[in-house]
């Protein structure tokens, strides 16, 4: 009669306990549970373009009973890789006891062993099939797309940076391409790059032995036989352009596991042919007056300022006028002197950036 009175008093006010554990997709108690990922390691599904993580804890509750009660369920949960840069963090795994490792890992909820059911979803196959791989010594534009183990990524930020980071779901890569397709297969033959309108003529080749300075333009051959132009950052990043190691034909991973080039260069676009050679300066010989001092590259010049330049063998001088702000600066440049014939602008000499020819004397 006690232990009929005492099931009963249980039947009806419950036990004097905790509340109750939550049902757990591991025990066959939730619905619609999702199936975990390899447990205790990272996984990343073929063609999803995502990283996973599954683990199982346990869990218990006891009553206040006499005697207690015990109640023991096993629980597991998966979780998907954050972003950039958080995504850094992935070393920080979940755990039954790890209340860190939000900062890197999402929760996407309970999941079971024996499900069939995938928590992620395959994106969709790109119709052509896989594009190349990242390639470090390749120049890549916003929008051009490469494959990684049968996910294809587009760039999506700064180009350079694409060049200089390859698709990396757990590193800096994550922040510049994004997983749109998965792929089999190789893509068909592409066209050759587009680059817009083809400027007429390339400046000169790029030169490991010239100085360059910012705004400086030069060009580089393809093994394909297209020439690209490249304009030297402004400044600071302009004094990297002189150096071999910022050279656009560098290939070398020397910044952060990628080319340098990024950092003092920008590529302009394709150029076919040469510039026009500038024509020589004339005058009409009997028209002519006194000659103004001579061109002297120890001297200090300003917009306005007048020289003359005598070349060797010829009876007659010429007249050249600095040019207004910000001209006049390389005006006291001996690069810029109207008697320097070396073509270090653009393939052309550099006076006339800084000097107007007037006239003979």
């Amino acid at each position: 009669m006690y232990l009929k009175g005492i099931a009963l008093f249980v039947a009806i006010y419950g036990h004097g306990a905790l509340a109750a554990l939550p049902d757990s997709c591991e025990e066959g108690e939730g619905s619609a549970c999702d199936k975990c990922t390899s447990l205790n390691s990272e996984f990343e599904p073929a063609g999803v373009g995502e990283v996973w993580y599954s683990y199982c804890c346990t869990d218990s509750e006891t009553t206040t009973d006499t005697p207690p009660i015990t109640t023991t369920k096993k629980y597991c949960y998966s979780y998907s890789l954050v972003g950039f840069p958080n995504n850094q963090y992935s070393g920080n795994k979940p755990s039954c006891d790890n209340t860190f490792s939000a900062i890197a890992w999402s929760l996407h909820g309970q999941c079971s062993t024996t499900s069939a059911t995938n928590p992620y979803t395959k994106l969709a196959a790109a119709p052509n099939g896989c594009p190349g791989e990242w390639n470090s010594s390749t120049n890549y534009e916003v929008g051009d797309t490469v494959d990684d183990d049968g996910v294809v990524y587009r760039c999506s930020g700064a180009a350079q940076f694409c060049s200089l980071y390859g698709p990396d779901l757990r590193g800096v890569g994550a922040a510049y391409w994004i997983p749109t397709n998965s792929c089999e297969g190789t893509a068909s033959p592409t066209a050759a790059p587009d680059f817009g309108s083809v400027q007429a003529g390339c400046p000169e080749e790029f030169d490991s032995s010239t100085t360059y300075e910012a705004n400086d333009s030069v060009s580089i051959t393809r093994d394909d036989g297209t020439s690209i132009i490249y304009r030297c950052k402004g400044f600071p990043e302009s004094q990297w352009c002189s150096v071999d190691t910022y050279s656009p034909l560098s290939t070398e991973e020397l910044c952060n596991g990628g080319p340098c080039w990024p950092r003092a260069w920008i590529k302009q676009g394709a150029c076919t042919g040469t510039f026009t050679p500038t024509a020589t300066p004339t005058f009409d010989s009997n028209n002519i007056g006194g000659c103004p001092e001579a061109y002297d590259d120890s001297a200090d010049y300003e917009a306005g300022d007048k020289v003359s330049i005598t070349p060797s063998g010829e009876d007659y001088g010429k007249i050249y006028e600095c040019k207004s702000w910000p001209h006049s600066g390389h005006c006291g440049k001996e690069a810029y002197s109207p008697a320097n014939t070396e073509k270090g602008c653009n393939g052309e000499v550099c006076w006339p950036d800084a000097w107007t020819y007037i006239g003979g004397c």
